[in-house]
């Protein structure tokens, strides 16, 4: 459950629900061999965890001077977009697009951008190529897409064996430093 909760909070926490079991690694392209104890395995919590979570994040996001979300393409998995990880989406789901741009923005992607409207998110870097944020209403000059973006000539997708474009690693360091 993380380290921002306090002892009397954690006895108020409950484990996470396995979803679906993987014995597999996430990935195949990355070497976790220190992290054995890491699966593909997928968990969602108990509605009383969950609530207590969202509270303490509506807490913090109230007191905070600049927050910056940093998300990667499991938020897109439901608008039908893949993911290089394995996971219990990947096969069979009803949402898969024929055409990975013809896919909408998520709850997710919308409640991230009313999030913003009200002056709780200011910044956001993203993952993925998919330009759903935009599409949800994320301002454009409000997000880096660290990865390239199927949208934007001036910056290309990225492909797993090239390098982040310095102009993006410096705005994300950036976001980190004055967040």
């Amino acid at each position: 459950h993380g380290r921002i909760f306090s002892i009397d909070d954690e006895s108020l926490l409950h484990p996470p629900k396995l979803t679906w079991k993987c014995p597999d690694k996430p990935r195949d392209d990355h070497d976790h061999t220190e992290l054995d104890w890491l699966t593909a395995s997928e968990y969602e919590d108990i509605e009383s965890t969950m609530n207590l979570k969202l509270r303490k994040l509506a807490q913090l996001l109230i007191l905070s001077k600049k927050t910056v979300v940093y998300s990667g393409a499991g938020i897109s998995v439901a608008a039908g977009i893949g993911q290089a990880s394995r996971g219990s989406e990947r096969k069979g789901h009803p949402h898969f697009q024929l055409s990975r741009t013809a896919a909408m923005p998520t709850m997710t992607h919308y409640a991230l951008c009313a999030l913003a409207s009200h002056g709780l998110i200011h910044e956001w870097v993203q993952q993925n190529h998919d330009g759903l944020p935009q599409k949800a209403g994320f301002p454009q000059e409000l997000i880096n897409e660290i990865h390239g973006s199927w949208y934007d000539p001036s910056n290309p997708v990225v492909k797993y064996s090239g390098s982040l474009r310095s102009h993006e690693c410096a705005w994300m360091e950036e976001a980190a430093n004055t967040a």
